[in-house]
C-alpha cells in the first residue's frame, strides 16, 4: 500500500493560542465552536467525504462528519443518522407523521394548519425539502341535471390545449413599468432597449403617489386576458430577480425609490432594477419570481458550484422575508450551467428554463414530470417575425400531443414592442374560449404537481345535487394551488341556477377561496382551489377603492372575484356597490352669512349641501379658526347640515375667525365668518359652603367658594388670606374650576395649643362683598410614638407591590402626621392613615435583600423590617427585547428571529447601521410582538463617539473568540468587541425607544482570559456603571450582568464603551426591559 510507514505512536504537542494540547493530529479537526464556525473555516475543496471534525458543545467536543458528500447539509453528528421525521416526500402526503421541530402533529382524518414564520425555515430547521400539505376537499354542486357523472383532472389548466407563457430577466423595472402596466391598463413607460433618450420607468411606490414620468407610451383600454370556460383571466408573468445582487452602493432591490410629484426632471425615473415595494405590489396580479444570478459580491464567484448553492439559499430566504415568497423555479442566468448542477443537489428548486442545453422542448399535454427538468425558452427581439409565426405554428397544430410549450423571454422590455405584442396575444388568442393558457412557470409546475398527487373519490351522482371528494397535495413554495375538474357523463348546457360549495372535509371552517363552475361543448367543469392570498389580494383591491375611489381598484378586484366562493364574492361587492353608488357632494352653501356670539350665547347656522341625493353627509366636518373658543354640536337633516355653536371663551373682548365645513377626503366646502363679543359681567356676591372651619394636628380641612352669577368674567379678580394666628402655622392652597373656587388648608403647627384667625376670601373690586370664614387650629400636647410594629410579607417579586401596615403605640400619640416611609429604592404609593395605622404599598424594580425603613421625623424615631425582592417568576416577554451579535447570514438573512434556547425572538445586534440591518426596523419583543418605537440607532454612533471627545473604534467580531453560551442560545452570539493597537477610543450600542423607565443587562463571554471591563469603562445614557460590574474577566462568563436602571428623556438608550489603549471590552447580548 502506498503511504508513509511510521513505526512508532506519535506524540502530539501541537496547542492552541492558549497553549491548551489539541486532541487531533489533523488541524482541520479543530475543535471549532460551532458547525457555522467549522463549514467557514473548511472551504468546499479541503473537505473530504468522511472528514471528521470536532465541535466544542458545555458538555465536551461532539464529533461531527462528512458522511454522503461534502455540501454543508452533509455535515452531521457522527454516529446518529439524520432524523427525518419532519422531511417531506412525494409519497409521504398520505402518512402520519410527527415534527418535534415545529410542533406539527398530522393524523390520517386531523390536519392542522401551521402558519409559520421565516424563522421557522432558516438553516437550522435542518430539512432541505419543500414541506408539503394536503386538504381533502369535498365538492359539492347543486342544481345539476340528473345523471351519473364520472370525475376526472384534464392534463393542463381550463382543459386548454395551448400553453405561453413570458418572463423578464434581470429583474429589470420594466416588468413593472411596462409587462405589468400593459396586462393591468396601466400607464405603460417609454423606454428603449439602450436606455437612452426619453427612456423612462416607474416603480411602485411612485405610481402609488401619483408620481409619473411627464409623458408615458400609452395605456391600453382594458386588461390583456384570456378566456376560460370560467370567464377572463389576466395574463400572468414571470420575472427572474436578483434578491442580492449589487454594487459598492449594496443590493440593487433594497434601493429607496425617490417619489417627488414636484420635481421638474426625470432622474428619479432612471433606476433600472426593481425593488421589493415593486415585487410585493405585482405579486398580487399573479406575478411569479424566479432564481437567477446570485449576489457575487456576498456569496463570491458563480463559477463555485457551492457559491451558487449558498447564493441561491441566500435569495431563498430573502425572497421569503422581503416577499413571502418562497421561489421554486431558476431561469438560468448567463448560459451558466453550474445553476442547472446546483439544482440536482438542491431539493427546494423544483424546475428551470434555459435557451440551449440541457434544456429541451416541452410538451406540456404529455409532459407530466417537471421535476428538476430544465424546460426551453426563446430570446428573440423579432417579435412580427419569428415570435408571431411560432404562435401561428402552435395554434395551427391540431395534435394536442405535438404542441411545445411557447416561452418567449426578454431582458429589457420596451413600451412599443412588447406591450403591443402581448396585445397582440390577447387579441387574436385570448378571446377564443379555452384554446390559450397563458401562465408562468411555476403555476404549470404547480398545476403538474397537484394533478400527479390528486385522489379523486366518494363520487355521489344521480340526483340534481353531484359531489365528489378531492385529496388536494401542494407544497408550501406555491402559489396558485388550484385544479380543474372535468365532469362528463351528463350533457349539460349551461350552469344557470346551479351553486358551488368546496371546503375542507377535516376542517369544515376552511372554506375553498377558489369555486367555479363553468360549461364547455355541454360539459361541466369546476375549478377549485386553496390560495388564500387571492383573498388577500382582493382585499387590498378594495380597500384602495375604497380609500381613492379610483375605478381601476375596483376593475382590479371585479376581475378576480369571480374566482370566489359566493359568500366572500357577495361581501365584496357589497363593499365596491357601496363606493360605486355613492353621490358626491358637489356644493355647500351657508344659509347664514356670518355667526354672531355673544358672551356664552348659543346660535344655530345651517349649511345645504347640493346634490339633494348626495350620501356624502356622514362625511362632513367643521373646524373654527385658531383663537377661537367655540363648542358646536352636529345634526344633520335630509341635506342639511345643522350646527349649534357656543362661545366658551371668557376673556372680555371681541374676537374673530372663520368656519369652515367642509367633505372628508373631498373637495368640497364653504366657510363664513364668525364674530364673537365677550362683555365684562361683573360679579355680584359670593358665597362659603360653611361658616366656620375646625383644624387638628396636621389635618386638612377644605372651604369651597361659590362666585355669582356663574359666567361672571371677573374671577381672576378674587384673592385669600389667612389672618391672626394661621398665616404661619397653616398652609393654604386653592383650585378655581368654572365660578367655584376650593381652598384647602392643612395644619402644620407642632407646639400645642389653640389658634385662631379667618380664612378671608375678597374681590379686588369693592363693590363685590368678602367672605370671611372663623378657622380654629388645635395641637394637642405632643404625644411621642414608643415604638411601631411593621406587617407585611417577607418576600416579594420585582415591580410588584408590597403592602405594609404601620402600627403605632401608643394608639393616641400625636405623630402620625410626621410618620412616614422612608425605604430606600422603593416607590412608595396608596398611601392612607387612620388613627394611628399608616398603610402603603412598595414597590422594587431590582431583587435582592431589602429593608422596610419607617421614621418619624420630629422625634426621629426609626423601625425596620428586612425582606427579600425576587425576580419575577414569569418574565412579561412583551416587554423585554434581546439583541444578539449573530451574523445576518446565519439567521437566514433575517433582522429578527426565534431561538428555542433562548425561549423567544431575538433581533440582530450589529455595531454600524446596514441595508440589511437598517435603523428603520422595528425590533421585536421576546414574545414576538413588534414594538412600534423601539429601533436601531447605529448610523450616527461615530458622530456620537467622536461628540463626545473619544477616537472613535469600530466594533469588531470573531468567532474564534467566542465563549460557550449554547446552553442559553441556539444560535451562538459573537463576541462583538471595541479594540485598536496602541489606540483609545469608544463605540456604542444606541437604541431609539419611547421616553420612560427602563432596564439594561447584558452577556460578555469570551475564552480571551485578559478581557475586563476594568480595561476601559462602560456608561449607560452617559453615567458610568463601572464600578457596578465584575473587576475580574469575563472568560467564559456565561451569565447576565445585574439590571441597570435608566429613564430615557430624549427617545435614546445608548450603552457606550470605552477602551484604554490596546485593551478590548466586548459583549454578545443586550437585553433591554421596558419599566413604563
Amino acid at each position: 500500500m502506498d503511504g508513509i510507514n511510521i513505526s512508532q505512536a506519535i506524540v502530539n504537542n501541537a496547542a492552541d493560542r492558549e497553549y491548551n494540547l489539541l486532541p487531533n493530529i489533523d488541524a482541520k479537526y479543530g475543535p471549532y465552536s460551532s458547525t457555522t464556525e467549522a463549514l467557514m473555516a473548511l472551504a468546499p475543496d479541503s473537505r473530504a467525504i468522511g472528514l471528521t471534525v470536532g465541535i466544542k458543545t458545555s458538555t465536551g467536543i461532539v464529533e461531527y462528519w462528512f458522511k454522503n458528500g461534502i455540501g454543508d447539509h452533509y455535515l452531521t453528528v457522527k454516529g446518529e443518522a439524520p432524523n427525518l421525521s419532519n422531511y417531506y416526500t412525494k409519497k409521504q402526503v398520505d402518512d402520519k407523521f410527527t415534527s418535534t421541530n415545529n410542533k406539527v402533529t398530522k393524523n390520517a382524518n386531523d390536519i392542522q394548519e401551521v402558519k409559520e414564520t421565516i424563522a421557522d425555515m432558516e438553516m437550522g430547521n435542518s430539512s432541505p425539502y419543500t414541506k408539503g400539505q394536503m386538504r381533502k376537499i369535498r365538492v359539492k354542486i347543486t342544481g345539476v341535471p340528473s345523471g351519473t357523472y364520472a370525475v376526472a383532472i384534464p392534463p393542463l389548466k381550463y382543459d386548454t390545449e395551448n400553453v405561453v407563457s413570458f418572463t423578464t430577466d434581470d429583474c429589470n423595472t420594466t416588468t413593472l413599468s411596462v409587462v405589468w402596466a400593459a396586462i393591468n391598463k396601466r400607464p405603460i413607460s417609454i423606454h428603449t432597449v439602450d436606455g437612452g433618450a426619453g427612456s423612462w420607468m416607474y416603480h411602485a411606490n411612485q405610481y402609488l403617489a401619483g408620481d409619473l414620468p411627464d409623458v408615458v407610451y400609452k395605456t391600453f383600454d382594458d386588461y390583456l386576458t384570456y378566456t376560460t370556460m370560467f370567464g377572463k383571466e389576466r395574463l400572468k408573468q414571470g420575472v427572474a430577480i436578483w434578491p442580492y445582487a449589487g454594487n459598492k452602493d449594496g443590493a440593487f432591490m433594497d434601493r429607496t425609490i425617490a417619489v417627488d410629484k414636484t420635481a421638474t426632471n426625470q432622474y428619479r425615473f432612471m433606476v433600472p432594477y426593481l425593488v421589493w415595494e415593486d415585487v410585493n405590489l405585482i405579486a398580487k396580479y399573479g406575478v411569479d419570481f424566479y432564481y437567477h444570478n446570485i449576489g457575487t459580491e456576498k456569496f463570491g464567484t458563480d463559477k463555485d458550484i457551492y457559491n451558487v448553492i449558498q447564493g441561491l439559499t441566500g435569495d431563498m430566504y430573502r425572497t421569503k422575508a422581503m416577499a413571502n415568497r418562497l421561489m421554486k423555479v431558476i431561469a438560468r442566468p448567463d448560459g451558466n450551467n453550474i445553476f442547472m448542477t446546483a439544482m440536482e443537489d438542491m431539493p427546494r428548486i423544483d424546475v428551470a428554463v434555459a435557451e440551449n442545453t440541457p434544456a429541451v422542448d416541452c410538451k406540456p399535454y404529455v409532459d407530466d414530470d417537471w421535476w428538476h427538468k430544465v424546460w426551453s425558452r426563446i430570446f428573440s427581439d423579432d417579435i412580427d417575425g419569428n415570435l408571431k409565426s411560432k404562435l401561428t405554428t402552435l395554434f395551427g397544430e391540431s395534435n394536442t400531443s405535438n404542441k411545445t410549450w411557447f416561452h418567449f423571454c426578454c431582458h429589457t422590455a420596451t413600451g412599443s414592442q412588447w406591450g403591443e405584442f402581448l396585445k397582440y396575444i390577447s387579441d387574436t388568442y385570448g378571446a377564443i374560449t379555452n384554446k390559450m393558457w397563458f401562465a408562468t412557470v411555476g403555476e404549470i409546475y404547480e398545476y403538474k404537481y397537484m394533478k400527479q398527487y390528486a385522489k379523486i373519490s366518494n363520487i355521489q351522482t344521480g340526483g340534481t345535487t353531484f359531489q365528489f371528494d378531492v385529496e388536494m397535495s401542494f407544497k408550501e413554495n406555491f402559489n396558485y394551488r388550484d385544479l380543474t375538474f372535468k365532469c362528463t357523463g351528463v350533457n349539460v348546457s349551461s350552469v344557470s341556477g346551479m351553486t358551488i360549495e368546496a371546503y375542507d372535509v377535516n376542517d369544515e371552517s376552511y372554506i375553498c377561496p377558489i369555486q367555479q363552475v363553468g360549461v364547455r361543448d355541454n360539459v361541466l367543469y369546476c375549478q377549485i382551489g386553496c390560495e388564500d392570498t387571492l383573498v388577500s389580494n382582493i382585499e387590498y383591491f378594495v380597500s384602495k377603492y375604497e380609500e381613492t375611489e379610483d375605478t381601476i381598484w375596483k376593475d382590479d378586484a371585479e376581475l378576480d372575484m369571480p374566482k370566489l366562493d359566493s359568500a366572500r364574492r357577495a361581501a365584496f361587492q357589497a363593499r365596491i356597490n357601496a363606493i360605486s353608488a355613492a353621490v358626491k357632494i358637489t356644493t355647500i352653501t351657508a344659509q347664514t352669512e356670518t355667526l354672531h356670539l355673544t358672551d356664552d350665547s348659543s346660535a344655530q347656522i345651517k349649511f345645504t349641501c347640493f346634490p339633494l341625493d348626495n350620501t356624502e353627509m356622514s362625511k362632513l366636518k367643521y373646524e373654527f379658526s385658531s383663537g377661537l373658543n367655540i363648542e358646536a354640536v352636529s345634526s344633520v337633516a335630509d341635506n342639511i347640515l345643522t350646527l349649534t355653536c357656543t362661545n366658551k371663551s371668557t376673556n372680555p373682548g371681541t374676537a374673530s375667525g372663520t368656519l369652515r365645513v367642509y367633505v372628508e377626503n373631498g373637495a368640497s366646502s364653504d366657510s363664513i365668518p364668525v364674530e364673537v363679543v365677550i362683555n365684562d359681567i361683573a360679579i355680584t356676591n359670593m358665597f362659603a359652603d360653611k361658616s366656620h372651619l375646625e383644624l387638628t394636628e396636621m389635618n386638612e380641612g377644605t372651604v369651597e367658594v361659590t362666585v355669582y352669577p356663574s359666567n361672571n368674567s371677573q374671577m381672576n379678580t378674587i384673592s385669600a388670606s389667612l389672618t391672626g394666628d394661621l398665616p404661619s402655622r397653616i398652609t393654604l392652597t386653592e383650585k378655581v374650576v368654572g365660578n367655584k373656587i376650593t381652598y384647602t388648608l392643612v395644619g402644620k403647627e407642632t407646639l400645642a395649643g389653640t389658634y385662631n384667625g379667618n380664612l378671608v376670601v375678597k374681590s379686588s373690586i369693592t363693590s363685590v362683598n368678602t367672605v370671611t370664614v372663623p378657622v380654629v387650629l388645635t395641637v394637642a400636647s405632643a404625644v411621642e410614638i414608643s415604638s411601631c410594629t411593621i406587617d407585611c410579607a417577607s418576600t416579594v417579586e420585582v415591580n410588584k407591590p408590597l403592602h405594609v401596615t404601620v402600627t403605632a403605640t401608643p394608639a393616641n400619640n400625636t405623630r402620625m402626621g410626621t410618620l412616614g416611609d422612608n425605604t430606600i429604592g422603593g416607590t412608595v404609593t396608596n398611601v392612607v392613615k387612620t388613627n394611628n395605622v399608616l398603610d402603603y404599598d412598595i414597590t422594587f424594580n431590582s431583587a435582592g435583600a431589602k429593608t422596610i425603613i419607617v421614621t418619624e421625623t420630629l422625634g426621629r424615631g426609626e423601625w425596620t423590617k428586612e425582606i427579600t425582592v425576587t425576580e419575577a417568576a414569569g418574565t412579561d416577554d412583551d416587554k423585554l427585547i434581546c439583541m444578539t451579535t449573530v451574523s445576518f447570514a446565519d439567521t437566514g438573512s433575517l433582522t429578527k428571529y426565534e431561538d428555542a434556547t433562548y425561549g423567544g425572538f431575538c433581533n440582530i445586534l450589529q455595531g454600524e447601521a446596514t441595508q440589511y440591518v437598517p435603523d428603520t426596523d422595528t425590533l421585536k419583543a421576546k414574545s414576538g410582538l413588534l414594538l412600534s418605537g423601539f429601533t436601531r440607532k447605529q448610523a450616527d454612533v461615530q458622530n456620537y463617539v467622536e461628540g463626545l471627545g473619544y477616537e472613535y473604534i469600530k466594533f469588531s467580531s470573531s468567532s474564534a473568540r467566542n465563549g460557550d453560551l449554547s446552553s442559553m442560545f441556539t444560535l451562538p452570539p459573537l463576541y462583538s468587541y471595541v479594540n485598536k493597537y496602541n489606540v483609545a477610543g469608544a463605540s456604542a450600542f444606541r437604541f431609539n425607544v419611547p421616553n420612560g423607565n427602563y432596564q439594561v443587562r447584558f452577556i460578555s463571554s469570551t475564552i480571551e482570559k485578559s478581557d475586563s471591563y476594568q480595561n476601559g469603562d462602560i456608561l449607560l445614557n452617559g453615567t458610568s456603571i463601572k464600578s457596578q460590574l465584575p473587576s475580574t474577566p469575563y472568560v467564559q462568563k456565561n451569565e447576565w450582568t445585574q439590571w441597570f436602571d435608566v429613564t430615557v428623556t430624549d427617545n435614546v438608550i445608548t450603552l457606550l464603551i470605552s477602551v484604554e489603549k490596546s485593551k478590548r471590552i466586548g459583549l454578545n447580548v443586550i437585553e433591554i426591559k421596558i419599566m413604563n
